[in-house]
């Protein structure tokens, strides 16, 4: 399984706007995944957590901070809730959101 790469980005604005929360992401994570045995190891291994200095997606008038990518999809005005509610599908197998009762 190929790492899941999440990039946020810590410019001033984004920074400012919730982007420094963030970068709690993992930790949330695994308080809410850890009924289901992910622990801070199995996400890491999973995924990749960059800051990204400035990603200049506020040029991009329809689109507001604080940003994030998950891969290379941008998500604005991200929030943990939106991250993990996009990461989900991508962090869990098939066979894992079946027993989870996630399908």
């Amino acid at each position: 399984m190929e790492k899941i790469r999440v990039q946020i980005c810590t410019g001033t604005t984004c920074f400012v706007m919730g982007g420094a929360d963030l970068l709690l992401l993992e930790e949330v994570a695994v308080e809410r995944w850890g009924k289901w045995g992910v622990t801070i190891e199995k996400f890491e291994q999973r995924v990749e957590i960059a800051g990204l200095p400035c990603s200049d997606a506020c040029r991009q008038k329809d689109k507001k901070p604080p940003f994030a990518f998950i891969n290379d999809e941008l998500i604005s005005e991200a929030t943990i809730d939106s991250l993990l509610e996009k990461l989900e599908p991508l962090f869990f197998s098939e066979e894992e959101k079946s027993s989870m009762g996630r399908l």
